[in-house]
């Protein structure tokens, strides 16, 4: 029989299971989606750059990380939704739900099931480069 004590209980949880198997610290997190976007006019993948806290370092002192554009569900939506609201926030792109495909048929992918409960939704959308936001902090 499983028993778990809270650790922390912020924006993230964190449980001690203790089991069979012995003690294990898990993160509990929402789930969220990450987005590809191809860009078929340079023929790249459209990247943003931001300042993650959990990324600093001495070398990285402002935490710069380069990554797809992603978004957690801490608000009531589809992977679909989630998508199309965090890529217009991330790069500007205006994308259509109908122009996202959810890979891995429909199901998220468990990113670090060995300490952490969130499952990313995988998605895909094709852009060209007129819908690109110069303003944005993106990278092909």
């Amino acid at each position: 029989m499983n028993k778990s004590t809270r650790l922390h209980d912020g924006f993230i949880k964190v449980d001690l299971v203790q089991n069979d198997l012995g003690d294990w610290e898990v993160v509990r997190a929402s789930d969220a989606v990450v987005i590809l976007i191809y860009d078929q006019d340079s023929e790249s993948v459209v990247l943003v750059r931001q300042p993650r806290a959990a990324m600093e370092t001495k070398a990285n002192p402002r935490g710069l990380t380069t990554e797809a554009p992603a978004g957690r569900f801490d608000y009531q939506a589809t992977p679909t939704q989630l998508a199309v609201n965090e890529v217009k926030e991330e790069t500007g792109i205006d994308l259509k739900p109908e122009e996202i495909t959810i890979l891995n048929d429909g199901q998220p992918l468990a990113t670090s099931p060995g300490v952490l409960t969130e499952k990313v939704y995988l998605c895909f959308a094709q852009v060209r480069l007129d819908n690109l936001d110069r303003t944005h902090n993106h990278f092909r």
